[in-house]
């Protein structure tokens, strides 16, 4: 595997991949969480009151807890084992794209694209 890092949740032992214990709570915890109506900022504030840390030095942040939620490693593969159910990964995913909030352009922003060709600039 080289030296890219691990998804949380797993680690290295005697060269195989293996779930580590605490780091798949804290995913489950995630999920349940989640699919129990709270927001990427309660999780977040959640944790960072744990124990585990998603990287040392480092304070837990939404994006964080976004990318554990989106990561289809969990539901396991041949080299990844399954933490989470496939129910599970799919509810919280259907979530997500329920709570996504198209971008809505103003007729301004319209008015520039189509005078710049397509192409906004810094200027």
């Amino acid at each position: 595997m080289g030296n890219r890092k691990l998804p949380f949740g797993y680690m290295m032992e005697n060269g195989k991949i293996v779930p580590h214990r605490q780091e798949v709570e804290v995913i489950q915890t995630i999920f349940q969480q989640y699919l129990a109506g709270s927001s990427f900022k309660a999780i977040t504030a959640a944790l960072a009151e744990g124990s585990i840390h998603y990287e040392a030095e480092r304070a837990w942040n939404k994006n964080m807890v976004a990318r554990i939620l989106k990561d289809d490693r969990y539901l396991g593969t041949e080299d990844y084992t399954a933490i989470i159910t496939p129910e599970k990964y799919e509810t919280a995913i259907a979530l997500q794209a329920q709570k996504m909030v198209p971008m809505q352009k103003t007729e301004t922003q319209k008015e520039l694209r189509r005078l710049c060709n397509g192409k906004v600039t810094r200027q």
